[in-house]
């Protein structure tokens, strides 16, 4: 093909500048040029011979409209149009840079205020031409082209030879064997898939079956893997990574429709739930084999407590597949974890109007700030719809993430048993109880259950939590038996062989305070209480000195005393970090009202919140109305923690080994004596396993 001479001129140079064609590992730039107030745009397209690769033209200034559509769940990921001014080279007829057996590629570009207005080109796809089509009328004369990627070449076409797929064959070879055998040669990620993950039996397919079916058979035999082509135009296969929370990637955008800033870019927003479809329980059984007689099979339940949907918070939901087809339990419990991920995820979808944001793929995480309940949750993107025009928005639809909970292996059964032993024999769960009893007045009425269920999470991460339900009067303690590997099977107080503050029977009496308060006031009301009171009467529960020498540790103790204090502030204004320090300067508030409090409002503190409305407003008014004003309280307290030097000096005196709990030497002292790590509850005295839950211990 031979170009006019004005095209040969214009479109010399093929280079794209600052091309981003992929997606997944992006320049720094890339999120900044989106943020930016004023937005300049610009569309490229490369036109590509497609039995060489070679690029014919790189356009620019043709394109006046046209869009770009993605659907996750479809076999032909990306679909587009282009509308262009009419051109002879791109006129749609035999030998035109527009015709069938050409490719195209489309950037789009944005300026970089910040770098000299240099451009940041995203591409957003690597298409063949589907049809073209010109028009003209009074108005205007324009050009229409259809795209797909590369998978519409395969649509409707059928195998030319017999194919066979031996058993065993893992999953990702088999899939790269069906390409390769259509002629394909450009792959991108081809991720090998889990161990165990091949095909179950023999695989053999005849002249004329199709390609996508059989495509198709091979990405669903394990249900969690998805295939197509990514924006290069290079086949993929990959299993989905996101049915537990440490194995999500890090969000690619953000959306908070609170932030005064840019970086939100949202127009609308709208979230629709369909819960009559969901399922937290599923059983799948596979073909009997006439060999063995067996029936493979696969069960999971969502179990996790931060799902609103696990057994604990709405019931057994459960559902039963049958596979006749599997043959061993890998496969059904793959199908098993698919169904339950897609019956606790795809319930809830946010459908989202905003500014485009070029750099987001399929499968890409999000976050998503609610503009209402100012919640934060991820969401994966199905699909997207975006215009090319210069005032052009992007719609977007996904859905909410959650999590499976974790099942633990052979090998952490020892320390299951561990903690069986400590609540049922050593108190690591009645102790607290009564020391919330004693000090706080506030015991769980006894008619509620309280599950307490063990997963193998990641080290280092949350230890333990206690949720509640407003859909149900069980509560949940979940214990991450990861973060005590090291549990002495002989130590009453469970030294786990990290630090003091980490034995098991402190880890569990911090959280049986959330657990006794739940209960006590009830899950609406508990919700209404900020999260740093929550936590600085659960650190108060057992002591938080060690956490404080921890602190800071390369500060004087004057700036260590600083911040800690600032910090307090600032969690008493509504900022909650979740950090060790923030724990630290909850637990210094904590005594700071200790002190403020008389003999009779300490004992009837939690009396009065439970006989209180929307705490949530004016809570330290409501908590301790020694004051006219909210703000006025929290002057006195800030006060108290700036004044109170006898607890200081206990805090940086390394000699006191009273780990500074309610109850103990320092504050209230119940016992006579100061308590610490080992002492903190007197294990020995343990006569129940419980006195305010009826406890379910999942083995």
């Amino acid at each position: 093909m031979v170009s006019s001479p004005i095209l040969q001129k214009q479109y010399k140079d093929h280079t794209v500048e600052n091309a981003v064609t992929d997606l997944k590992n992006l320049p720094l730039n890339a999120t900044s040029v989106h943020l930016q107030p004023i937005r300049n745009i610009a569309v490229t397209i490369q036109v590509i011979d497609e039995s060489d690769g070679r690029v014919i033209e790189t356009i620019t200034g043709k394109a006046s409209g046209g869009g770009i559509k993605m659907n996750s769940s479809s076999l032909i990921r990306r679909t587009g149009s282009l509308t262009l001014s009419v051109d002879p080279d791109l006129f749609p007829k035999a030998d035109s840079l527009m015709w069938f057996g050409n490719i195209v590629r489309v950037y789009v570009g944005i300026k970089d205020m910040s770098q000299s207005n240099s451009t940041v080109n995203f591409l957003l796809g690597t298409f063949w031409i589907d049809e073209g089509s010109y028009s003209i009328d009074s108005s205007k004369s324009e050009i229409s082209i259809m795209l797909s990627d590369k998978m519409t070449k395969y649509d409707e076409t059928q195998l030319e030879y017999a194919m066979k797929i031996p058993v065993d064959t893992p999953i990702s070879d088999a899939m790269r064997l069906v390409m390769e055998n259509i002629g394909e040669t450009d792959f991108g990620d081809m991720i090998q898939p889990e161990l165990g993950m091949v095909v179950p039996y023999t695989l053999e397919y005849g002249v004329g079956d199709e390609v996508t079916t059989i495509i198709t058979a091979l990405r669903d035999m394990y249900m969690d893997c998805y295939c197509g082509y990514d924006v290069m135009g290079r086949f993929e296969f990959k299993q989905m990574k996101v049915q537990r929370a440490d194995e999500v990637s890090e969000p690619k955008w953000r959306f908070d429709s609170t932030a005064n800033d840019r970086a939100d870019l949202t127009v609308s927003f709208k979230e629709s739930y369909n819960l009559k479809a969901v399922k937290n329980h599923i059983i799948v059984y596979g073909g009997t084999s006439e060999k063995t007689g067996l029936t493979p099979s696969g069960e999971v339940r969502i179990t996790d407590a931060k799902s609103p949907f696990n057994v604990d918070a709405i019931g057994d939901r459960k559902k039963v597949v049958i596979e006749s087809k599997y043959v061993n339990g890998d496969q059904c419990m793959a199908k098993a974890r698919y169904e339950i991920w897609k019956s606790s995820n795809f319930q809830e979808v946010a459908n989202i109007t905003c500014v485009p944001i070029y750099m987001l793929d399929s499968n890409d995480i999000i976050e998503i700030t609610h503009p209402e309940t100012k919640e934060v949750a991820r969401y994966m993107v199905d699909s997207f719809d975006l215009n090319l025009d210069v005032s052009s928005e992007m719609s977007i639809s996904a859905h909410k993430l959650y999590y499976i909970g974790l099942e633990y292996g052979a090998e952490m059964i020892p320390i299951v048993q561990n903690f069986i032993k400590g609540i049922n024999n050593w108190g690591w769960i009645s102790l607290a109880e009564e020391r919330i009893k004693d000090c706080y007045n506030m015991i769980g009425s006894g008619k509620n259950q309280l599950t307490v269920r063990f997963v193998d999470g990641e080290l280092g991460g949350e230890q333990a939590s206690v949720t509640s339900y407003a859909t149900s009067k069980t509560q949940t303690m979940q214990i991450d038996i990861r973060d005590f590997e090291g549990l002495i099977d002989t130590s009453e107080s469970g030294d786990n062989g990290r630090s003091a503050g980490d034995y098991a029977d402190r880890v569990i009496g911090h959280e049986m305070f959330h657990a006794v308060m739940n209960d006590y006031l009830g899950h609406d009301k508990a919700i209404e209480i900020p999260v740093w009171f929550k936590e600085s009467w659960a650190e108060f529960i057992h002591g938080a000195k060690e956490r404080f020498k921890s602190s800071h540790p390369s500060a004087t103790q004057s700036e260590k005393r600083t911040m800690i204090t600032n910090t307090a502030n600032a969690i008493m204004g509504g900022t909650w970090t979740s950090t060790s320090e923030a724990y630290v300067s909850a637990y210094i508030t904590a005594i700071a009202i200790y002190r403020l409090c008389t003999t009779d409002m300490w004992k009837n503190l939690f009396i009065n919140l439970r006989n209180q409305n929307n705490l949530s407003i004016n809570f330290l008014l409501k908590l301790l109305p020694i004051a006219g004003t909210n703000d006025e309280v929290k002057t006195l307290i800030m006060q108290e923690i700036n004044t109170m030097e006898d607890v200081w000096a206990i805090l940086f005196d390394d000699n006191d080994t009273d780990t500074g709990s309610i109850g103990g030497y320092h504050f209230m002292n119940l016992y006579n004596t100061k308590l610490d790590a080992e002492d903190v509850f007197n294990n020995a005295n343990a006569t129940v396993d419980s006195i305010g839950f009826n406890l379910k211990i999942e083995k």
